[in-house]
């Protein structure tokens, strides 16, 4: 997976190390847009369900990027063969393998949310994405965000970065993070310019005599 080597049983022991979990199946897949990626089918211990986050976060502590599942899939149990093993054959797809563009979903509400959109889309190869869905719920993964990352600084201007990225991967989030990332922008612009007059004045008040002192 992107160049690595990836134990999905390892991951899958991560995973039922957590209490809430009570079973776990990781499995290698191909991506829609080439490559592979890592998906974990989880049979919480109770209710509610762990959120995807929230795992992402745990295995974040003890597994590398490449590891950590791109898709959490919440099932109520796992498929067996005949024998009672786990019938991996059997796991269904995850929800954004097979999107379409019939399925209702939230549209941006204003340009800046309508260009993030349309880049989000580009880059997973979507005919739309809900403003409130999570990019690595819907198949990205870090090099993905890379590209997305990009895609941004070169329509919008602005920088962000990839902790922004994470703590904000929906078009709602990015769209607010670019809009912090201008404004903050601005706001350095402005003191740079008004330095030099804010200098001459302190120099002003200066008698004559003792300013080759400063």
């Amino acid at each position: 997976i992107r160049g690595y080597r990836a134990e999905v049983t390892e991951v899958e022991l991560e995973l039922m190390k957590l209490d809430c979990v009570k079973e776990a199946a990781v499995v290698g897949l191909d991506h829609p847009r080439g490559g592979k990626y890592v998906v974990a089918y989880i049979v919480p211990n109770g209710n509610p369900a762990p959120h995807r986050s929230y795992l992402r976060k745990i295995l974040a502590q003890t597994l590398p990027d490449f590891m950590i599942p791109t898709s959490f899939v919440i099932r109520k149990t796992l498929p067996l063969t005949p024998n009672g093993k786990l019938d991996r054959l059997k796991l269904p797809s995850p929800p954004f393998a097979s999107r379409n563009g019939s399925r209702q979903y939230m549209s941006p509400q204003n340009t800046l949310e309508q260009s993030v959109s349309k880049i989000v889309c580009d880059v997973l190869g979507l005919v739309h994405v809900d403003r409130n869905e999570h990019f690595f719920d819907l198949g990205g993964h870090s090099l993905l965000a890379f590209q997305v990352i990009g895609k941004i600084e070169g329509s919008c201007g602005v920088e962000l970065s990839s902790e922004q990225f994470i703590k904000s991967p929906t078009v709602v989030g990015l769209s607010r993070e670019i809009l912090r990332s201008q404004r903050k922008t601005r706001l350095c612009n402005q003191t740079t310019l008004h330095a030099p007059q804010s200098m001459k004045s302190t120099l002003e008040r200066i008698p004559p005599e003792k300013r080759g002192q400063v």
